[in-house]
């Protein structure tokens, strides 16, 4: 995650009251409430599966 340039009012449209103006990339696969994002599960499995040293 990361701020976008300070007056970013977001690109893509008007968004509902809690989430205007949408000035954060939301990109992990953690929610800041600790929340796993659907994707955890899948990138977890796929570093599990590849070698340290091939």
């Amino acid at each position: 995650e990361f701020e976008i340039y300070p007056g970013w009012t977001g690109g893509a449209g008007r968004r509902p009251a809690p989430f205007s103006p949408n000035t954060r990339h939301h990109k992990g696969l953690i929610g800041y409430d600790g929340e796993l994002k659907p994707a955890f599960g899948l990138v977890r499995d796929r570093y599990r599966r590849t070698p340290l040293y091939p």
